[in-house]
């Protein structure tokens, strides 16, 4: 599989099964992922019982700069209603994990985007559960999968000018102490009524 993403089955009673590469159907382009890609299931057709297969980023993203982020991927999923899902579970350290949402029954190609806390480092991990009877369903595929965000506004330094008035001369702009202004500028002042 492209990209940083470690893949297993927790649940190998049936064998292991687990996500993959596939060209069987996509949302864009020719590939998309598939939750029993790797097993012993006919490509494409369905997934098996007792799945618990996973697919993991194993590189964090860091979301420190950034505000108003949101995880995005388009989705297809048939499963058992109820019974058997698609499950999105996230990290914001790598360590504890937080089911976000999951999906179950069926849906053609949607979109589904989550907003996502900005401010630090983001793992995403999904996980295809499936029980130990009825698995006559195709599954879920993953499509485009994108993380999104705008840079967080950087401090400027402050600015300000001092302006110093005599009756006739030059006005003297200075700059303030602890400022980065590099440039002098001269100009007249007079109280001359012309």
């Amino acid at each position: 599989m492209p990209g940083q993403w470690s893949v297993g089955d927790d649940n190998s009673n049936n064998g292991y099964d687990y996500w993959g590469d596939f060209d069987f159907t996509s949302y864009t382009g020719g590939w998309s992922v598939w939750c029993a890609d790797v097993g012993d299931m006919n490509p494409g057709e369905k997934y098996d019982d007792n799945m618990s297969a996973y697919m993991i980023m194993t590189q964090s993203v860091d979301l420190t700069n950034y505000q108003n982020t949101y995880l995005s991927y388009q989705l297809l999923y048939d499963t058992e209603e109820n019974y058997d899902k698609l499950i999105q579970i996230e990290s914001y350290d790598g360590t504890t994990w937080d089911t976000v949402q999951y999906f179950t029954g069926f849906d053609g190609w949607v979109e589904i985007n989550k907003q996502i806390n900005s401010g630090g480092m983001y793992y995403i991990k999904f996980q295809f559960v499936s029980d130990g009877t009825i698995s006559e369903y195709e599954g879920a595929y993953i499509d485009d999968i994108k993380i999104t965000g705008d840079p967080t506004p950087q401090p400027q330094p402050n600015l300000t000018y001092n302006w110093n008035f005599s009756n006739d001369g030059p006005i003297v702009i200075s700059q303030v102490p602890n400022t980065n202004l590099s440039d002098n500028y001269s100009l007249w002042w007079s109280t001359d009524i012309y």
